[in-house]
Formats: C-alpha cells, structure tokens, sequence
C-alpha cells in the first residue's frame, strides 16, 4: 500500500468509518487486480514460449525425418554397390577357374610325355601351384556361401592323417626356417603306417582349416620348439588339439576367431581363424581356444565321428570342456621341452651314427632316408645345445628337398666337419 493510499483511508476513518471500509476494499481489489494483470502477462508469455518451442521442434523433426531418409537412401545405396561388388568378385572367380582348369590340363599332358627330371620336377611345380590357387579359389566361393549360411555340405568320412601328413609337407619350408618340428600323435602315440582317423566332412575344408591353424602355430612357436597335433577319437566325435608354446596376448583371447583378428604379424590379415570357426561350424564341429604363459596355446577342434555308423550331428560346446581343463602333458605324455643339458651326451654317442647313415642316404640318392636323418641329427643338435651343428643341418636339409645331390654331397661335408669339431671341444 503506497502513503497516498495510506493518508486517504486515515481521512476517509476520521471523517466517515463506512467510507472507509468502502474505500480499504476498493483497494483491495485493485491490488487483486494488479496481481491478476502480472499474472496473466506472465500466463501469456509463457505459452507465447511454448508455441515458439513447438514450432522448433516440428522443424527438427522435419529436419531428423530428411536426414534419415537420406540416410536409408545411403544405406540403401551402399548395400547395393556392395552386392554389386560381391556380384563381381564371385564372377571373377567363377572365370578364374576355367584358365586354371587349362593350366593344370596343359601340365597334365606334358606329364605323360617323355621328360627329364628336371622338367617333370618344374611341371609338378606348376600343377601344385595350379591346383592350390584352383583350391583357394573355390574355397572363398564356399566362405562366402557360408557366412550367408547357405553352403551346401557335402559331409563324408575323412581320414585326418593323410590331409595332417600333406599340410606338414606344405609347411616343411616353415618348419625348417625356424627350427621347429611338427609332431602329429594320435592317442598320444606318433603317427605310424597304418593309421586313420575318421570325421565327417569335407576334404577340402578339413584341409584348409587345419592348414590355418597349423601355420599359425608355427608363426607363434618359440624358435626351435615342438608344435604338436594331437589327436583323439570319441564314440561321436574326434578332437584335434594344435599345441604349441607360444601365448596369444590377453587383448586377443576375447575376439581370437572374430573377423580381422591378428597380433604381432605384419602381413596377417586376420582370417586364418574366422574362416576356421566359419568351416568348423558348417561341418557341425566346435572349436575353442586356451593360452596361457605357462600351457602356450592350444586350439581344441571337434568335429563328428567319421565311422559308416555315425550319424552326421551338430555337437554341443559342452564337448570342448573336458580338453580346455587337461593340461599338455596329460594329453601328449610330454611333460615339458627338453633342456640343453638332457642331450649332450646323447650328442657325442649318436652324432657319429647318424652321419654315417646319412651319408649313406646321400650316396644312395634316398631322398626319405636324407630328409629323416638330417631331421634327427638337427634335433639331437638342438636338444645338446649345438648351434653351430644345427644351422649345417638345417641348410643340408633345404638342399636335399630340391634333390641336388651334388650340393647335398658338398655341405654334408661341412656338417661332417662341424659335428668333429663340436665333439672334439667336448
């Protein structure tokens, strides 16, 4: 209430009590009044707000609406070229084949002439180099089918060992770089004439899988080192242990089989194990993997039983728990890599033997013979300690695999040497 209102009800009081209470209410709600008018303006304004606020948001979502249109245009747009590309690739490989198939039917033919040995070595060369790119070829057409989930399998008994046998031969070149041997057991015993294990599948895919994961050990074995294919037959499925001692780095384990997956390889593109689950799973199997600084890494494979009287069935994961939880030397009967000190003596007894029949090896041209006793004195080498004989071995093995005899017959000399003076400083 302002003085002015204040002096006019004191003179209304003393003048007239009745005016005075008129005049204290007619004050009153104007008062009232006033506080109506400051919220009715305030009233006013604040829809004024909302209106504006709801005229903006209608424009924003005009404006989402557009861009995602556009963006299901994009998406639209990219799903197509990528369908076009595939469209493409699969094409090119499809035409691939044909020139291949010439290839490989050219160097048939030329085998069934009469040849030198060197020319029969060259053509096989060709052939082989022929039928991997042919194999490559329609294995990538059957990747790709697979991740639709549209391969049409073909699930037959395959025997593991011959497949197992020819993959260790492809990798001999790694094997010998690095100083590492490849030991395929089955039931914990090493392979021997005779043997078969069973699966079901298909030949191709079991090779190309296993050749992955092999070669990846062998990548990740410590120099000098045993990589170990272990292999055990249950009434419904066989498992395939790859055993080597290296360690897959913790980062990896959670996404080891995912797409584009790779560690510590310049030239690794991170499909070796995706296209290995992808092929596992499509022949019903399972496969896992465990690594650890004091196991190394093992990749568990199971797959169904290749017997005539085995159905062909989709395994459980549960399969693979009994074989992550077993450690090496249950499986393999190896309790640990032998040390430097367990072999010198070995060495000085057995080096002199061994050379002797490799040289009789060499003399006789036998390329299998060589190859075994080269490989049995590199390891004695290895296990003694004995750098300076293993490398010998080592270049004398690469000679012999290209059967230059002459050239074998001249550094089985310098081994020879090497062996004597390693004994004599004994």
């Amino acid at each position: 209430m302002t003085n002015l209102q204040a002096l006019l009800l004191e003179c209304a009081g003393v003048s007239d009590p009745l005016m005075s209470q008129m005049l204290h209410v007619v004050l009153e709600q104007k008062a009232r009044l006033t506080e109506n008018q400051l919220y009715h303006d305030l009233l006013v304004e604040l829809i004024g707000q909302l209106v504006e606020s709801e005229q903006q948001l209608a424009q924003h979502k005009e404006s989402l609406l557009l861009a995602k249109e556009a963006l299901e245009a994009q998406n639209r747009q990219l799903i197509e070229l990528d369908r076009i590309k595939q469209d493409v690739e699969l094409i090119a490989r499809h035409d691939l084949k044909s020139p291949l198939n010439g290839i490989i039917g050219c160097a048939d033919l030329l085998l069934a002439t009469t040849l030198s040995a060197e020319q029969q070595r060259h053509l096989q060369s060709i052939r082989k180099a022929g039928m991997s790119a042919l194999h490559m070829i329609n294995l990538s057409l059957g990747l790709y089918r697979m991740e639709q989930g549209n391969y049409p399998l073909q699930a037959v008994p395959v025997d593991l060992v011959p497949v197992l046998e020819a993959i260790r031969e492809d990798a001999r070149a790694l094997t010998n770089s690095n100083d590492l041997y490849l030991d395929i057991l089955l039931e914990s015993v090493l392979l021997k004439a005779g043997d078969a294990f069973l699966v079901r599948g298909e030949e191709l895919l079991c090779y190309s899988m296993f050749a992955n994961l092999i070669k990846n050990a062998l990548e990740a074995a410590p120099m000098a080192s045993t990589v170990r294919v272990l292999l055990f037959a249950t009434a419904k499925y066989g498992v395939i242990l790859i055993h080597n001692y290296g360690e897959v780095p913790k980062r990896v384990r959670p996404r080891f089989f995912e797409k584009y997956t790779t560690s510590g390889k310049r030239t690794g593109t991170g499909l070796g194990t995706y296209s290995a689950r992808l092929i596992c799973e499509t022949m019903g199997g399972q496969i896992a993997m465990c690594s650890s600084q004091a196991e190394g890494t093992r990749i568990i494979v199971a797959l169904p039983a290749g017997g005539e009287d085995c159905p062909c069935q989709t395994l459980e994961p549960e399969v693979l728990e009994p074989w992550k939880h077993l450690s090496i030397a249950e499986v393999s009967g190896v309790a640990r890599e032998p040390g430097p000190e367990s072999g010198k003596e070995a060495f000085r007894v057995e080096s002199l033997a061994l050379l002797a029949q490799l040289r009789r090896a060499i003399v006789a041209q036998d390329l299998d013979g060589a190859l075994e006793k080269s490989a049995a004195l590199k390891r004695l080498a290895t296990v003694a300690g004995v750098a300076g004989v293993s490398a010998p071995a080592l270049r004398l093995r690469g000679v012999i695999e290209v059967e230059s005899w002459e050239e074998a017959e001249q550094a089985f000399l310098k081994l020879e040497r090497r062996v004597q003076m390693e004994i004599a400083l004994r």
